[in-house]
């Protein structure tokens, strides 16, 4: 693909409905557009992570004075599953809890709140349970694609991770065990080894004497 023809496609997968939309109109292949629209959510998504992290009690006010889980994401153009991370963190449930609770949606008493964070894993398709588990399938992190369209380079996905779990990477071994992180394995290096160049496949060069 022309680097032109990628940053096109990466202006117009603003939502998820452009996948479909650019698949039926145009014909191109949805896992193609998905891929491209993932990049796209996980490069936002490490740029405005502070700036919407700082505002975390605002979210959880709107949240408790009627808002959805969902349409506050919306209003704030942020991902629903972290989102919904950062308003349930601020009434107290454990980031432990949250991803039980996001893995097994029965589990949850409340019935609004199981509601709405059914709402958000059907949303959400790039950090929910199946938008992790299509990472894995197609081979443990995002693919690297055209560096230039996001005005970042793959050093941001792996960025990413650690400002959403704010742990050293020595730590989060223990808590993907624990089960805490199925978004942050799946699409992320665990180690950054994906951004380390890869060995060359030929036989390596006589040296002159």
């Amino acid at each position: 693909m022309k680097l032109s023809q990628y940053q096109d496609l990466y202006r117009r997968l603003a939502t998820a409905e452009d996948i479909d939309f650019l698949a039926e109109n145009f014909g191109y292949d949805k896992e193609l557009l998905l891929v491209i629209y993932t990049q796209r959510i996980v490069r936002d998504t490490t740029k405005k992570f502070y700036r919407v992290k700082a505002q975390a009690k605002r979210l959880a006010f709107l949240w408790q004075n009627g808002e959805s889980l969902v349409s506050i994401a919306r209003k704030f153009e942020f991902p629903p599953i972290l989102g919904s991370l950062m308003i349930l963190e601020q009434r107290k449930i454990p980031r432990k809890q949250f991803w039980k609770m996001i893995r097994d949606l029965d589990s949850v008493r409340d019935r609004r709140l199981r509601r709405e964070l059914g709402e958000v894993v059907a949303t959400d398709i790039v950090y929910s349970p199946v938008g992790s588990a299509r990472q894995f399938a197609r081979g443990g992190h995002l693919p690297q694609l055209h560096q230039d369209a996001g005005g970042r380079g793959d050093e941001a996905p792996v960025h990413e991770a650690r400002l959403h779990h704010g742990l050293p990477q020595h730590q989060k071994r223990q808590r993907r065990e624990d089960g805490e992180e199925p978004f942050a394995a799946s699409l992320h290096g665990q180690d950054g080894s994906h951004l380390r160049p890869r060995p060359h496949s030929g036989q390596p060069r006589p040296r002159g004497k």
